[in-house]
């Protein structure tokens, strides 16, 4: 079920969502997928490949759990579209090994976060690099994710993602902004 629905946030790992979408050059296509803290909206998690197997997504995964560091998350929802990559054993076995719980879309309109950080990443940042192989894809999309995690963000007052956990941390828990 979507575990979204009415969901206020007072801190990181509360809510992450993941989509994966795909990146044209002019002879092929490749496949993005992102994860994203949404208290944050830092990108924790990302992997660009060739073709659309959950072990990409498994990538991404691990790469957030392993930058966030915890042993358990229950407190974290993991939500994303219905794709056969999101239901796969290995993807859902690592989610509840680390006691995430999970959700998951009907429709696009439901997984907004996740829409946007794509056409962010897409438009944004990738659109006008020279883009000739997937290595060249991966450095593009490490520097991509590295620069969006580090620009000044509007809806966090004009910090970047990475600038407003650091801020949050300083603030006791009970202060947290709530979104």
């Amino acid at each position: 079920p979507n575990l979204t629905h009415g969901l206020q946030l007072n801190g990181i790992n509360q809510l992450w969502v993941s989509d994966i979408t795909y990146f044209l050059t002019s002879d092929t296509t490749y496949y993005l997928v992102f994860i994203l803290d949404v208290y944050s909206q830092r990108i924790i998690g990302q992997s660009a490949s060739d073709n659309l197997f959950a072990v990409n997504n498994v990538q991404a995964l691990k790469m957030a759990l392993k930058m966030r560091g915890l042993s358990k998350y229950e407190k974290l929802i993991h939500h994303s579209d219905k794709g056969s990559q999101y239901g796969s054993n290995e993807y859902t076995c690592i989610l509840e090994e680390s006691e995430i719980r999970i959700s998951m879309a009907e429709n696009c309109l439901e997984n907004p976060y996740a829409e946007r950080i794509n056409g962010i990443i897409k438009n944004d940042y990738l659109i006008n690099k020279r883009i000739t192989s997937l290595n060249d894809l991966k450095i593009e999309l490490a520097h991509a994710v590295d620069l969006y995690n580090s620009c000044p963000n509007g809806s966090l007052k004009m910090l970047s993602p990475i600038e407003f956990e650091n801020t949050v941390k300083l603030v006791p828990t009970d202060e947290y902004p709530i979104i």
